[in-house]
């Protein structure tokens, strides 16, 4: 029995790898097929928040420079 035990385990192990890289293969696929479009939807999500940091930046600036003069009239 543990002859039998042991073609099995082997024959499962050998179907999870095949599986394993079936997965790989179809992810370097889709990859491929869209790697422009992957490229841009990244590049505008850093876009967005490079600017969202940006602008809440200037945003700080002009508070405290209005401050800062409301602070000199009174």
């Amino acid at each position: 029995m543990s002859i039998k035990n042991n073609i099995d385990m082997v024959r499962e192990e050998l179907n999870s790898e095949e599986k394993f890289f079936e997965k790989a293969v179809m992810t370097e696929r889709f990859v491929s097929k869209y790697k422009k479009p992957l490229i841009g939807l990244v590049s505008v999500v850093i876009l967005v928040a490079v600017s969202s940091i940006t602008y809440d930046s200037y945003k700080n600036n002009k508070i405290e420079s209005a401050n800062i003069t409301l602070t000199k009239l009174q």
